[in-house]
Formats: structure tokens, sequence, C-alpha cells
């Protein structure tokens, strides 16, 4: 390798020893005999790899301290003798008790296909040290519980030093059914609200990290007043079917396989209040439930 900095000087009893890089230096390469304690201060970037080479040339030596000076820094300086961790908890999304999953871990820094798996193993908590500004993955998974996936990142603040993710996995079971929150329709239409894409979203993820589970979408409207219906039984057991069809379109289009899901609508004959009165009680009877029939 060649050197980019020397100095092998022989100091004087008044520098203590000292030597090293600095801007009082003259030249880069410093030889050995008397000269100049200093060298040339360098240039440094980001990701770069030096080594450093050190000789006690007298006997007894009592070895070296190191110390680090920076100037005209563009970037934080991290303190690397202090490191970065990620702390992981593997919940019920209901108890919000931990349980036992497998955690796997991703560096996914290293890219596809030859990313490196860092961790993976069976615990309820996890804690371990990562690097900073890097992207990581995440895969959870236990037995009778959705798959849960993700992607993190802990910033190079040095007050911020840990990241703590507590990951909520679903308990399910065949015939277990759910209704997807925040889901919203255009009034008498099948059009989805704006806000309500979080929603499918999750329910995306969820069909993609189970590539396993089957689902049953079923659709439900809302008649306030049956003496005062303004269309036919037939219309709201038609709008209910394409409420459903709806979200079984945005899934199939995300490319959820038409085998794994099925669709239906029941009209109002399933309304949680029947004699609704108030928005929101009219709006619970609004909704579409996913029911799971394989695992």
């Amino acid at each position: 390798m060649k050197p980019v900095r020397t100095n092998i000087s022989r100091t004087s009893e008044t520098n203590q020893g000292k030597t090293g890089l600095n801007l009082k230096g003259e030249s880069a390469y410093i030889h050995e005999g008397k000269g100049n304690n200093w060298s040339l201060p360098l240039d440094i970037k980001a990701g770069e790899v030096y080594y450093l080479v050190l000789d006690n040339v007298y006997n007894n030596g009592k070895g070296h301290t190191i110390k680090f000076f920076f100037t005209n820094c563009h970037d934080k300086i991290i303190d690397v003798t202090k490191p970065f961790t990620v702390n992981i908890n593997v919940r019920d999304s209901k108890t919000k008790g931990l349980i036992r999953a497998q955690i796997m871990i991703i560096d996914e820094d290293k890219g596809y296909p030859n990313y490196d798996t860092i961790y993976n193993k069976k615990a309820s908590s996890m804690f371990m040290s990562i690097k900073p500004d890097q992207y990581y993955a995440y895969e959870v998974w236990a037995d009778q519980y959705l798959r849960e996936k993700g992607i993190f990142k802990i910033g190079s603040n040095p007050n911020h030093r840990t990241k703590q993710i507590d990951i909520d996995l679903i308990k399910v079971k065949i015939g277990d059914s759910f209704e997807l929150q925040d889901l919203y329709f255009v009034g008498g239409k099948a059009t989805i609200v704006r806000k309500s894409y979080p929603a499918l979203r999750k329910l995306l993820a969820i069909m993609k990290n189970n590539p396993s589970l089957e689902i049953n979408i079923m659709g439900h409207v809302n008649l306030p007043n049956k003496s005062k219906a303004k269309h036919t039984e037939e219309y709201y057991n038609n709008l209910s079917i394409a409420r459903a069809k709806t979200v079984y379109d945005y899934l199939n289009r995300r490319g959820i396989d038409s085998s794994r899901m099925k669709y239906q609508g029941f009209g109002y004959s399933k309304m949680i209040f029947p004699e609704a009165e108030t928005p929101k009680q009219m709006q619970r009877n609004r909704r579409v439930v996913v029911k799971i029939t394989n695992l």
C-alpha cells in the first residue's frame, strides 16, 4: 500500500512524544531523524478507509493515545464509540402482550439477491447494533398470526441512537372476520373516497405478506329508515356487491390472484344498527368485512 502521510521524526522531550497531522505541518512525508513533528492534514470523505501504522521504538513503551480533530466539516461527525441500535418487540395486536415469533432482519444495503440476513431467531424481543443512515428490512411471523414485513433505518443524530419498533401481529384462524377500518365510499356509489386508501394498502400488504391466505370480501350498506327507502332491495343488494368488488378489484390489479379471493354483498340485511339515526351509526352499517377462508 502506498502511504498518504508519514512522520517518523525523532521528537524532543518537550514535545512529549506528540506527532501526527496538523495545520503546522509543511510536508506530507517526514522521515527519520530530527524534523517537524507534524505532517500536513488530510482531506477525507465519508466512506473512505485508512490504516494507521504505529511503532514504539523504545523499550518498555506504554502504547499510544490517538486523538482526532476535524475542521471544515460538511457533514456531522458521528461518535462511533457509541453504537446505534434497534430494539424490536413482537406483540399481540389485541392484548399488546409480547409473543414469541421468528424475527428476521435483512441488511438492505447489500442489494437483492445477495442481501445479508443479519438476524434470524425465535424471540419475543431483540436488541442489536446497526449502522446509521442505512436501510434494513424485517420479517416477523408466528403460528396462528399474520406475517408482517417492513423497512426501517435509524438516522445519524447522536442524541437518538436507539430505534424502538413495536410489531403488532394479528391473530387469526379460519372463519375469523375483521372489518376494514376507515374505509369510505361516495354516497350511493361504489367509488372509494381518497382517505380510504391507507386501509386498502394495509389489506394489500397482509395479502402479499401471507401468500397462502384466502379471503371472502363482504359488502354491507345502510338503510336508516326502511319506511323511507329511496330504492328497491335489489338496488341495495347490487350496491353492496359493487362495493365488495371494488376492494376485490383493487387487490387483483395489484397482483393478488383471483383464486385467493371471493366477494359478495348482503345489502342492508345485516346492519349493526337496524334503526340507525346518527351519522356514526349509519357509517357503522356501511362497511366491508373480510373473512378468512384459508391460511
